[in-house]
């Protein structure tokens, strides 16, 4: 999901705005094959020039101290240091300490002192040319990920937007994660050190205002742009969350509690300062064990940057109303599917567990019928040969997928049109090299497309493989597409750019439409209704909290 923002402090509160396009162009000197500089209040950097792409390539540049000892757990703090000389930043160092297979399957260094990040732009770019900034912000459900991670290599992006005569820069932001990013409890509340990972993002995006314009960026052109937990904190900062409600203090409460013991902190006087004083090798132990199970690692209300629910905000017209790009995957829901579901009355008893009622539950056996080929995905003809997956798979899928990321786009997009708003929204049809029938065009899918990995560019590991392999000319040429209409929104705010075989139009009160991505379909790039599922996701709408 985008949003195209320029950001100011004001005290606490965030002033939102955006402004016109840049006509700037990559510089053709000579210099573009010397190693760039920029030079910011705090010194000179110099990066590194990739000739392959003809970039400057900025890499791992803190936006902030290091969030180590007594700075552990609390707010990020503005870096407060200068230097003489030249300050390298020309390879990549280490992401937030996260947990999970991104990390095992792209092997890469992990550190507490993690907060940077990376600017990838036309080689040769003069400073203060004025160039529009996608800022890129990871997903991997709050607990792992990272702005180093290879699968978003931004070289690719900024290469098409400078074929399409479209430059622009892009820039990855690693934040704290898991519990080192969202640890929460009443101790934390009454110190004031919440949502630490939305702290982080927000700080580097303070840090863009202040600095970009020294390494060729217009600070008033700043598109935030996300996917998953990314396009979540995109949420956030609209004043709204895209996809469920906020924790609150209590229910992290427990979690805290075992950490403390864990740790042996309980039986301190101070809390917080044991916290701070537990080996980090340790304290990632523990994080990464079942001591945390309970941890719910996305924001926490604090009546300040969360203030309550985002889904009111967004009813109430309380949001920043800037043009935003969203969409979903086809198959969505396989990510969060419910295996083993092979009757009605597994299906009921799943729906009871997850907090429905019966008179919901009526509703939802009716709007979710158990019949396969109005499920997804459609790539699973009748019934799984899995006996793992159950029976009644497609069903499941299809619940799960509208709860968790169908329901909350149209509502976005419904609310953008109703206050305004100039609002895109796609529809990702793909399938991706090597997945099966199962999975479908599932959660994750588009990335590689969005971002041109046609090489599959981290992709070749264990629990992954290029999305592109043995694939035919149109996947490359989606991919060309998608990429080049992505960074025109960040350029113009608007992805129609010059030679766009099919216009993307505005998603309005008149005309709710998707821009459907489908090289299986027979035309590639075309429109349709915001219609399926139109009955069970209304009704789906109103069970968001």
């Amino acid at each position: 999901m985008f949003s195209h923002q320029t950001w100011y402090t004001a005290a606490s509160v965030l002033l939102l705005l955006f402004s016109g396009t840049s006509n700037a162009h990559p510089s053709s000197s000579s210099s573009s094959r010397r190693s760039p500089t920029a030079t910011v209040r705090n010194g000179t950097y110099r990066g590194r020039y990739l000739p392959e792409y003809d970039e400057d390539l900025f890499l791992s540049v803190p936006y902030a101290q290091p969030p180590v000892g007594d700075l552990r757990f609390r707010h990020p703090q503005s870096l407060n240091t200068t230097w003489t000389g030249q300050k390298l930043v020309s390879e990549w160092g280490p992401d937030c300490i996260g947990y999970g297979s991104d990390g095992w399957a792209n092997p890469r260094a992990f550190s507490e002192d993690c907060l940077t990040l990376s600017i990838v732009r036309p080689a040769g770019t003069k400073p203060n040319a004025g160039l529009p900034i996608g800022f890129w912000i990871h997903g991997g459900g709050g607990t792992q990920g990272g702005g180093n991670d290879p699968r978003y290599n931004t070289s690719f992006i900024v290469q098409q937007s400078v074929e399409n005569k479209q430059p622009i820069m892009a820039i990855n932001v690693n934040y704290r994660k898991q519990t080192w990013g969202f640890i929460s409890g009443s101790e934390f509340a009454a110190e004031g050190s919440l949502n630490n990972a939305y702290f982080d993002q927000r700080l580097a995006l303070y840090w863009i205002q202040e600095n970009i314009g020294a390494f060729s960026g217009d600070p008033t052109k700043v598109t935030i742009w996300g996917e998953s937990a990314g396009a979540t904190s995109v949420g956030v900062y609209q004043s709204g969350s895209p996809a469920r409600g906020y924790a609150n203090v209590s229910a992290w409460q427990p979690t805290y509690d075992n950490i403390t013991k864990a740790t042996g902190c309980d039986s301190s006087a101070d809390n917080l300062a044991c916290l701070r004083q537990v080996p980090v090798d340790q304290l990632s132990s523990i994080f990464n064990s079942s001591v945390t199970a309970g941890g719910i690692f996305a924001g926490t209300v604090d009546g300040d940057l969360l203030v309550g629910s985002g889904l009111d905000q967004m009813r109430n017209g309380q949001f920043v109303r800037v043009p935003m790009l969203q969409g979903r995957n086809h198959d969505d829901g396989t990510m969060w599917r419910k295996e083993g579901i092979n009757n009605d009355t597994d299906w009921e008893k799943w729906l009871q567990s997850s907090g429905y009622n019966a008179s919901v539950i009526a509703n939802l056996n009716v709007l979710y019928p158990d019949i396969p080929e109005v499920g997804i995905p459609p790539t699973l003809v009748g019934r799984p040969t899995d006996p793992q997956l159950g029976s009644q798979y497609n069903r499941t899928c299809a619940f799960a997928g509208d709860i968790r990321q169908h329901a909350s786009r149209r509502f976005m997009a419904q609310m953008c049109a109703k206050y305004g708003v100039n609002t895109y929204s796609y529809h990702f049809n793909m399938f991706p090299a090597d997945v099966t029938a199962a999975t479908g065009v599932t959660h994750f899918a588009e990335v590689a497309w969005v971002f041109d990995n046609t090489l599959g560019v981290g992709y070749q590991n264990a629990v992954a493989f290029p999305p592109f392999a043995g694939k035919p000319r149109t996947y490359y040429n989606m991919a060309r597409w998608m990429s080049r209409m992505w960074a025109s929104f960040i350029a113009d705010l608007d992805p129609n750019y010059k030679g766009l075989p099919v216009s993307w139009p505005l998603y309005t009160n008149a005309s709710k439409v998707n821009f459907v991505m489908d090289v299986n379909a027979t035309r590639p790039l075309y429109i349709e209704s915001d219609t399926y599922r139109a009955e069970a996701i209304d009704f789906v709408q109103k069970l968001l909290v």
